[in-house]
């Protein structure tokens, strides 16, 4: 009843395939790095951004005073 599993397959170059898979964790961890910097960058333009809108609206009058006189 029971039907004997088949071997397991080993691979013909194992050092090939570490290599290969050694290179794309390189690859993965290098886009990682790549994202969290791009997301850093974005992350502090719209803190700054925020902080800016604030600004304006928290001395809305005083501006308007100084731009029109």
């Amino acid at each position: 009843m029971n039907s004997p599993k088949p071997p397991k397959k080993t691979p013909k170059n194992p050092r090939k395939i570490l290599r290969l898979r050694n290179q794309l964790y390189d690859q993965l961890e290098q886009a990682v790095d790549s994202h969290e910097k791009k997301m850093t960058y974005i992350g502090f333009v719209m803190l700054f951004t925020m902080l800016a809108a604030i600004m304006v609206f928290a001395w809305y009058d005083e501006l308007k005073q100084l731009l029109i006189g």
